[in-house]
């Protein structure tokens, strides 16, 4: 009996740290990155002592999302570009003003890659502001510094730096 109850505990013992869990420490004050099972979050700890976030199994990193226990945390996010705004006739978010006799008009459009993404026009008296962002399929565009404007024919125009980000 006595021996049966020996080899049931170090069993036990022994598969324990054959099978430890999977986990991330997270020092005090400091804010990880973990990526498992395809989901990505910025974990941070604004406590004392350094905690850890099991992510051996979809449900451990799963059940830490759900509930987070004085963690707290944000979505990873993918910019481009990486490096700082783009702002060339390929990559733009551009707004034109122009006047014929009976009105004033304008349009907004937004190029990403060489490709108009998103554009909106009308009376002038209509128009709404160009917006700092908006969101298109996953991705969020961003508007930043005008790169060039001037006059033309008609009207005047602004180019806008831009660059996107997906977070999941």
């Amino acid at each position: 009996m006595i021996r049966g109850l020996f080899f049931s505990i170090s069993f036990v013992l022994s598969t324990g740290i054959a099978i430890a869990q999977v986990g991330t420490p997270i020092p005090s004050g400091q804010t990880v990155t973990i990526n498992a099972h395809g989901q990505c979050r910025k974990v941070t700890n604004p406590g004392s002592g350094t905690r850890m976030v099991f992510t051996g199994t979809a449900t451990e990193w799963q059940s830490f999302r759900n509930n987070p226990n004085g963690l707290s945390m944000a979505a990873c996010c993918t910019r481009q570009p990486a490096s700082g705004w783009y702002g060339n006739s390929n990559y733009e978010w551009y707004a034109d003003q122009t006047s014929d006799d009976d009105d004033d008009y304008y349009s907004q459009h937004l190029r990403w890659s060489g490709s108009t993404v998103w554009s909106r026009g009308g009376r002038e008296r209509d128009r709404e502001d160009l917006p700092l962002q908006i969101t298109i399929g996953g991705w969020t565009y961003y508007r930043g510094s005008v790169y060039s404007e001037g006059m033309r024919t008609g009207g005047r125009y602004y180019h806008y730096r831009i660059y996107r980000e997906r977070c999941s």
